[in-house]
């Protein structure tokens, strides 16, 4: 019993694994068992079955592998202590796998490896499956002492050769290799594996074109999987894409002979052959399959990340990000990649976790500093990342994209000066195009923010020059081309972005906007309410949408929208600001101006919030803020007219024509061209009774604008009032031409023709008058004069 019980028992526990005491008596009681049934007989056959799995291995394919494997298994079905299965069998699955295992095989050929080294400590079978887990696990010093002990055993031995040659291959040391491997093939010419380690030797030596034939010699004699796909992997590196049928027909006809290394080999180059050809969805299917036939492979599920993260599909790149992270958790562009598309799914606070362990360990890695600032940047702590970035480029003044970053950080606190000053800087040290690009975009950015759109358009058509079909880039050109009014530019860059990113919030919301200005409003509110649907805390299209509501008069509905929108940030400009409007024009004055206050905390050098405000400030008959705030706005936006305007329009509204002419003949002396402000000037010296004074005002309009209809008609009654009834009818019947829908027109053209003498034209003007305004006060004063100029002239 003693002895059964050494077999079984090292210092790990049983095979490595700790075990109760009942366990351990249900394996000794199954020891004794199976050691009562060990006859001679079968002992002999077991050995038969050795040898036969032995020789499978000598043939190189994976089918056979297998086969040797189940043989492996058989014997230790029969003998769990059999001295040579258990490191037959984890050198069948090592060398099937061609130095890859998935994580089940891994735990089972350390499990086996300790069993061989239990049962049979030091010999040549067990030491040639501790070399090769060794090597797997990538301790080659340690593989290299267990290959000096096992060729001190038996140094002229086929399979002890193979190891020792595979060993130094994969170590470079490619004359120790290619010693082992002539010693081999004096023993077995004709051993297949030898044959490809030597091609693969002489490809590393740099010796293509020589390996490229050997490998198609064994293509050839002996349908050698690996050689084909070597050889397909040689021609794929020359770009030769008519290799995509044999390789789809070997992964339909060959598979069981393959293997998962050399299965997901071939659907990484067909992948590779569909991304060229521009089948980006075929490309990321066939990855897929590799990656899902080799779950273990790091580069593989790092690229289809990258694939998937490229389409916007984040759900999808974060999982195959975490997978590569996970097989290389030390990687650090992979942590950088899964901390990143954590972001894209709302996770800020995991990828924060993540990303501060690779700043820690690599300080100087942009990319994870970029990042690592823009997980923390989610989560709203501005001031800390933009202190945190400012230490980093006070020690690395040179890191375009950290500059990039702290100037977008500043754009959207609305600090432009400082936003302007790092891009400045950022744009000099911009070194590659991709760099430049980005710097000329975000200048785009900050310029448009300021009403500059044709700085904006330049530094946005520079961008896009550099770093051609960047959804962000293009939906920015659209945007200004709209601010613009050119709207047909617009759409045209708008649908470019759209169809490289049709998850482009921001473009999608300028499409709204240009299909509501088309009139389109149900197609506007559909391109913005898809996006909601799937994305109901979307600020900005919720915002856009308030903003159409806000235009149609729907001023309770926008406030919904707009509440809602401020629930999932409460520190957006624009939510107040259009906040603001509805509430005023829904009759909620005092709410408003809190509104377009905190607009102004947010932004305090926005123009249109203070002219708004002030606005709001007129609505309450509180002239000496609103004066206050339309000065303001004048200040930040020197060459605007509408705050002094609003003033102006003010003290018109309430018949103060002193007050208001002073505000319109200013406007007029800055801008002789203002055709709104020149017709007020004129009505308010009309109203003042200075007729010759607003005469001038009137022509001076008509100067510029000959078929303004309001010019004509005021004008027409000053000659009206002055007793001048020829000259009168001349601007009045010029009005009328301009506006046939104005009653005003017809009102005064009734008198003139009276006063000319001529009662039926007079009467038609009068009946005209009557039937456009049916309502007027005048009523019976009109119908008295149609009845006297009928019956007594």
């Amino acid at each position: 019993g003693g002895a059964v019980y050494m077999v079984f028992f090292t210092d790990q526990g049983l095979l490595g694994f700790s075990l109760k005491k009942s366990e351990a008596k249900s394996r000794l009681e199954q020891a004794a068992e199976e050691a009562s049934n060990l006859t001679p007989e079968l002992l002999q056959e077991l050995d038969q079955k050795y040898t036969q799995a032995n020789k499978l291995l000598a043939m190189d394919s994976y089918d056979f592998y297998e086969k040797a494997k189940t043989i492996y298994k058989e014997i230790l079905d029969a003998f769990s202590n059999h001295p040579k299965a258990s490191s037959g069998l984890a050198e069948a699955t090592m060398m099937a796998g061609r130095g890859y295992l998935d994580t089940e095989d891994f735990n089972q050929v350390q499990q086996w490896v300790r069993q061989a080294d239990t049962v049979s400590p030091n010999t040549p079978e067990t030491l040639r499956a501790q070399i090769r887990f060794l090597q797997f696990q990538g301790r080659s010093d340690e593989a290299k002492a267990r290959l000096t002990q096992l060729l001190k055993i038996e140094e002229n031995n086929i399979d002890n050769l193979m190891v020792a040659a595979e060993l130094s291959l994969i170590i470079e040391d490619f004359e120790a290799t290619q010693t082992y491997l002539t010693k081999l093939m004096e023993l077995d010419p004709n051993r297949i594996r030898a044959h490809y380690i030597q091609a693969s030797l002489t490809q590393a030596q740099g010796k293509v074109v020589e390996a490229v034939k050997m490998y198609q010699a064994l293509m050839e004699s002996n349908q050698h999987i690996p050689s084909t796909v070597a050889y397909y992997q040689y021609l794929h590196a020359k770009n030769d894409q008519t290799i995509l049928e044999p390789l789809n027909k070997i992964v339909a006809e060959q598979k069981s002979k393959m293997g998962p290394k050399m299965y997901a080999a071939c659907y990484k180059m067909i992948s590779e052959i569909f991304a060229a050809q521009g089948n980006e969805e075929k490309s990321i299917i066939t990855l897929e399959l590799a990656v899902e036939k080799m779950s273990r492979n790091d580069v593989y599920a790092y690229e289809l990340g990258l694939k998937h993260e490229h389409l916007k599909a984040y759900e999808k790149s974060v999982k195959y990000f975490e997978q590569a992270y996970t097989i290389k958790p030390d990687h650090h562009e992979y942590t950088v990649a899964y901390g990143r598309n954590l972001r894209f799914v709302g996770k800020s606070k995991e990828a924060e976790a993540l990303l501060k362990k690779v700043v820690t360990a690599a300080p100087e890695m942009e990319s994870a500093i970029v990042q690592y600032a823009e997980s923390r940047a989610d989560q709203g702590f501005y001031a800390e990342v933009t202190t945190y970035l400012q230490e980093v480029l006070t020690k690395t003044p040179g890191f375009v994209d950290v500059q990039n970053l702290l100037a977008m950080l500043y754009l959207e606190q609305n600090e432009f000066k400082e936003a302007a000053k790092i891009l400045n800087d950022a744009i000099k040290n911009a070194k590659t195009d991709i760099q430049k690009a980005t710097v000329h975009r975000s200048l785009g950015i900050l310029a448009l923010k300021q009403e500059k759109y044709d700085l904006a358009l330049k530094h946005l058509t520079t961008s896009n020059k550099l770093q051609p079909n960047n959804a962000s880039t293009l939906g920015a050109l659209g945007k200004t081309y709209y601010y613009k009014q050119e709207y047909q530019e617009s759409e045209k860059y708008i649908i470019d972005s759209l169809n490289i990113d049709q998850l482009n919030y921001e473009a999608r919301g300028i499409l709204a906007q240009i299909y509501f200005d088309k009139g389109k409003p149900g197609e506007a509110k559909k391109v913005i309410n898809e996006i909601l649907e799937d994305d109901p805390k979307n600020v900005s299209l919720r915002v856009t949408l308030g903003k159409m509501l806000i235009e149609e008069g729907q001023y309770i509905e926008a406030i919904d929208h707009l509440d809602e929108a401020y629930l999932y940030d409460s520190e957006n400009y624009e939510t107040y600001y259009y906040l603001g409007i509805a509430e005023r024009e829904s009759g909620k004055v005092d709410i408003s101006l809190n509104s377009f206050t905190k607009a102004i905390e947010i932004w305090s050098e926005s123009h249109n919030a203070y002219y708004q405000r002030g606005l709001t400030f007129i609505r309450k008959n509180d002239i000496k803020n609103a004066s206050l705030d339309m000065e303001k706005a004048n200040q930040l936006k020197p060459d605007w007219t509408l705050p002094n305007k609003a003033i102006a329009k003010y003290y018109y509204e309430i018949n103060n024509f002193d007050k208001a002419g002073e505000q319109f003949k200013a406007i007029v002396d800055v801008n002789a061209k203002d055709e709104e402000a020149l017709y007020y000037l004129g009505k308010s010296y009309f109203y003042q009774e200075k007729t010759s004074e607003a005469l001038k005002q009137f022509n001076a309009l008509l100067k510029l604008s000959p078929n303004d209809g309001r010019a004509h008609y005021e004008i027409g009654v000053i000659y009206e009032d002055a007793g001048d009834f020829q000259q009168a009818l001349t601007f009045l019947s010029n009005a009328k031409a301009k506006n046939p829908k104005n009653p005003s027109v017809y009102y005064h053209l009734g008198f003139v023709l009276k006063n000319l003498d001529q009662p039926k034209q007079a009467v038609v003007a009068f009946q005209t008058y009557l039937q456009l305004d049916p309502k007027t006060i005048e009523r019976a004063e009109i119908e008295d004069e149609i009845y006297r100029l009928t019956y007594h002239h």
